[in-house]
């Protein structure tokens, strides 16, 4: 049974967390972003589901992407329609391969509201996860403002659903990192 107090701990990192949204553009660091590598990701190597770009700074080792040492975006251009829960499905099911069930429940707050900014996606959508190492993720769908987590954690640990040991494709990782 949850505790009366866990309630209002909850609501106060969501609130944490979009209160941050307003801080997040002010980064000099996202300036000097530029497209690195790009793949186009088909379902059983068949079926086009979207490209996929990563954007580093100049310099930037790849190999240490997940290390928090430099910003970064994932860009997500849709080549068909998915709906929602199937991505969801598809991020949970990558989170839980690549983390133990403790750092999974950790990052699980957090993970629920990025998860509750999702909507479905059709043909020629697009969305961006933006990593910076003082302010934490952000995710846009279609240009939108969208949702901030200021939780340095949280970003390393959702970018193994592309970049950890056990990636939805490996194919994808290793074109991205160029590895």
């Amino acid at each position: 049974m949850l505790r009366p107090d866990s309630n209002i701990i909850t609501h106060l990192l969501l609130l944490f967390i979009f209160i941050q949204a307003s801080l997040f553009g002010t980064s000099p660091l996202l300036n000097h972003l530029s497209e690195k590598s790009a793949y186009r990701y088909k379902y059983n190597f068949i079926v086009p589901v979207y490209d996929v770009t990563l954007s580093l700074p100049e310099g930037a080792n790849p190999e240490q992407l997940l290390s928090g040492s430099y910003p970064f975006s994932l860009n997500f251009h849709y080549l068909r329609h998915i709906q929602k829960d199937i991505i969801i499905q598809s991020a949970e099911f990558a989170l839980q391969k690549n983390l133990s069930a403790e750092e999974f429940a950790e990052i699980k707050i957090f993970m629920d509201a990025l998860h509750a900014s999702y909507s479905s996606v059709k043909k020629g959508d697009r969305s961006t996860f933006i990593y910076c190492p003082e302010q934490g993720l952000q995710f846009s769908f279609n240009n939108s403002d969208g949702l901030t987590i200021a939780d340095l954690n949280f970003a390393s640990q959702y970018f193994k659903i592309w970049f950890g040991d056990f990636p939805l494709s490996l194919a994808l990782k290793k074109n991205l990192l160029k590895l």
